[in-house]
């Protein structure tokens, strides 16, 4: 779970703060704690994380910079940025490695899945080049999510994604949350 593998690492952090005599933090730390904020997508708190660490420390480390390059291309929004920028570095093996490419593969399935809501009808090439693979990834992709090629054009047409039923909100649930709300208040008072 990446939400809590953030949280420990910010646990870390802030022991490390409170603690009598400094102590020197391993650069691993921070590139783990910056790559469980990316997975959650927490673009925001990565940025913090990157301003608070102590001086000096991002020229210490290319690789460290490398993340914080992929972290900047998900605040400006460039999924195809942040997938070039994902394969420029050859990753350190084993723990970075493997969540580098946890992020690799989720942002671009969350792109994918952008752009299939924001288009009726896609060229393949269009896509490659606004995520940033390569053409036959984006038909992988098309595939697996049951989008259909017009004979005709060439172009997909994706499918309309699956509900997520947890996202829904019906009005029975409403109804319990006005309960339970109204129930909080009726208690402070």
């Amino acid at each position: 779970d990446f939400a809590s593998l953030a949280r420990h690492c910010e646990a870390f952090e802030l022991d490390l703060r409170h603690t009598e005599e400094p102590q020197p933090v391993s650069v691993a730390v921070y590139k783990v704690h910056l790559l469980a904020y990316l997975l959650t997508e927490q673009v925001d708190a990565a940025r913090f994380l990157w301003k608070r660490m102590p001086a000096g420390t991002h020229a210490l480390d290319p690789e460290l910079a490398a993340i914080w390059e992929v972290g900047k291309q998900m605040w400006q929004k460039q999924p195809a940025g942040v997938q070039a920028a994902l394969r420029s570095v050859p990753w350190s093996q084993p723990l970075v490695a493997s969540l580098a490419a946890r992020l690799q593969a989720d942002t671009l399935q969350s792109s994918f899945k952008q752009m299939g809501a924001a288009y009726n009808t896609v060229a393949a090439p269009v896509l490659a080049q606004r995520l940033g693979v390569e053409e036959a990834r984006v038909h992988e992709l098309a595939a697996a999510a049951g989008w259909v090629a017009s004979a005709e054009t060439g172009l997909y047409a994706p499918c309309a994604p699956a509900e997520d039923k947890q996202r829904t909100t019906g009005l029975e649930q409403l109804q319990a949350l006005t309960e339970y709300v109204g129930a909080i208040e009726h208690e402070v008072r």
